[in-house]
């Protein structure tokens, strides 16, 4: 036991082994890229996101958006972010854990880089 933290002394040091750059050069290419891989799950959203805008009246409904009503929508959200959330939470867990990358602006950035993508591609196409 290492006296000064009360962990064992390679512990700590093994697991936060790469530098705080290493975890910024690896984390924000990888979430970008997640962002890519993760346009199903972004687009589910946004279509439950404009059913519930329609059905509040504040836009124009579209008629055939909720021929079949809220479960086919609402199952579609879950099943794509029931497998893309588990793959952008490890793979991010992975990066904070080998690099000595500050956690919790890299969580921030984390959270918001997997909908860059997402958002360029709704606003150049506007």
């Amino acid at each position: 036991m290492d006296s000064t933290d009360g962990h064992p002394a390679g512990r700590v040091a093994a697991r936060r082994r790469g530098p705080a750059w290493a975890g910024w050069a690896i984390g924000v290419p990888m979430n970008l890229a997640l962002g890519v891989a993760g346009h199903y799950p972004m687009v589910a959203l946004w279509l439950l996101g404009t059913a519930v805008v329609q059905e509040s009246g504040w836009a124009t409904p579209d008629p055939t958006l909720l021929d079949d009503g809220w479960f086919p929508i609402v199952l579609v959200v879950g099943v794509t972010w029931l497998f893309f959330l588990p793959v952008v939470v490890g793979l991010n867990l992975v990066v904070t854990r080998v690099t000595a990358v500050r956690r919790p602006p890299y969580r921030l950035a984390a959270a918001l880089l997997p909908a860059v993508p997402f958002a360029y591609e709704v606003v150049t196409a506007a």
